[in-house]
């Protein structure tokens, strides 16, 4: 993370943003490992995100 940043809650909201989206691609492989519809993926790694449908 960022140090010097004169905004530090930046910094970390960035990070955990990259956390979130690699939870939600990692989840996302599980999801079509085990046998789900492509949309049933979609739909986890939306949630994960927080992205509205």
């Amino acid at each position: 993370m960022e140090h010097n940043s004169p905004f530090p809650w930046l910094s970390f909201a960035r990070y955990l943003t990259a956390k979130v989206q690699a939870a939600a691609e990692d989840v996302a492989k599980q999801a079509k490992k085990g046998g789900l519809s492509e949309e049933s993926v979609e739909a986890i790694r939306k949630h994960i995100l927080g992205i509205a449908s």
